[in-house]
C-alpha cells in the first residue's frame, strides 16, 4: 500500500509510514521464508529477481520487466551452477549457492532502495 501511493496514505490513516514499512517487511520476509520452506530455496530466486529488476528498471514498463525477470533469473541460475561446477565440480547443492548471493543481495535492496531499515 504505502509503495504504490507513496507515505501519505498510511498518514492519512493514522499510522506513522516507518513504522508501517517495518511491520511490512517482517510480513513479507514471513511469507517468503514459508514459501522457500514448502517450495525449495529455488522459489526464491522467483521471489527475489522480479524485485531486483523493479529496482533497477523503475522507469520500464511492465511487459519489460517480466521479460527482464525471467531473463536475469535465468541468467543467475545459469551463472551460479557454471561456478558450482567449475569451483567445486558440482558436489556443492545448487540452493546453498543462491542463499549465499541471494540473501545479501535482498539485503541491499531492502536497505538502499527501499529504505525500510
Amino acid at each position: 500500500m504505502s509503495y504504490l501511493v507513496g507515505d501519505e496514505l498510511p498518514q492519512l490513516m493514522g499510522m506513522k509510514s516507518s513504522k508501517f514499512k517495518k511491520q511490512l517487511l517482517v510480513i513479507i520476509a514471513f511469507i517468503v521464508g514459508i514459501v522457500t520452506a514448502y517450495c525449495g530455496p529455488i522459489a526464491f530466486v522467483g521471489m527475489s529477481i522480479p524485485i531486483l529488476v523493479r529496482v533497477l528498471q523503475s522507469h520500464a514498463n511492465i511487459k519489460k520487466w517480466i521479460v527482464h525477470s525471467f531473463l536475469y533469473g535465468s541468467l543467475s541460475l545459469t551463472l551460479t551452477d557454471v561456478i558450482n561446477q567449475i569451483s567445486f565440480n558440482g558436489s556443492v547443492p545448487l540452493n546453498i549457492l543462491i542463499s549465499i548471493w541471494g540473501v545479501p543481495l535482498m539485503i541491499w535492496v531492502f536497505i538502499k532502495y527501499l529504505m525500510i531499515v
